[in-house]
């Protein structure tokens, strides 16, 4: 789980979009598990598989949750953190602000 948070952390603060953060995490929690359950001894394996099975059935539903968001991100009109587009006041503000130190 901390590996998807790592995932969701990083492509949160590198594209400034939740969704996309969430979609990504998602994506990559049942990889981990998979990854995880390969590779440690069969006597310490970290997730039975019926858990596997539900987690890997809750990615794929949060994906198809965030369709909208997919949707939003792919035509670049989502909403980011880092890309927020200011308010009307805030123009008119920046733009007085502008015209004052002229």
């Amino acid at each position: 789980m901390g590996a998807a948070f790592a995932v969701w952390t990083g492509v949160f603060f590198i594209s400034g979009y939740v969704s996309l953060a969430s979609i990504s995490a998602a994506a990559v929690l049942p990889f981990v598990i998979l990854a995880l359950n390969c590779w440690a001894p069969e006597a310490v394996r970290p997730v039975p598989v019926p858990s596997f099975c539900f987690i890997t059935v809750a990615a794929v539903l949060a994906i198809w949750k965030h369709r909208s968001n997919i949707v939003r991100l792919l035509n670049g009109t989502e909403s980011s953190f880092k890309h927020r587009k200011k308010s009307c006041e805030e123009q008119e503000k920046a733009e007085n602000i502008k015209g004052e130190t002229r």
